[in-house]
């Protein structure tokens, strides 16, 4: 099923805290169809998977976020600046990326760097 609706116009009116986005490389688009959704002061917390992520990130830094890699370390849970992805993904996972903007989704964040 295609679905051709932007989250701007299905969560304008929501109080959005998370959303994972599972496209298969259409996340840029996802990501412009939700830029009032992003721009929001109490923007939502962003998980994704990304195999080019510089884009990506670029995208959500320019729009206030900060981006996180999440993997193990030492067969533990762990969050890195995004750069440092690759010194926790095992060579065969798709990276996983967490991005943050509104206070809540910082203080989520600080809790395990």
């Amino acid at each position: 099923m295609l679905f051709r609706s932007r989250l701007d116009d299905v969560a304008s009116d929501l109080p959005v805290v998370l959303i994972k986005v599972d496209v298969e490389g259409a996340e840029t688009r996802v990501f412009k169809g939700a830029a009032n959704l992003f721009a929001r002061a109490d923007a939502p917390s962003i998980m994704f998977e990304a195999h080019h992520a510089p884009p990506l990130v670029q995208q959500l830094e320019s729009a206030g976020y900060q981006v996180f890699a999440m993997g193990l370390r030492r067969g533990r849970p762990a969050l890195v600046p995004w750069e440092q992805g690759p010194n926790i993904w095992r060579p065969w996972d798709t990276p996983n990326l967490l991005a943050v903007k509104s206070p809540r989704g910082r203080a989520f964040v600080g809790r395990f760097l």
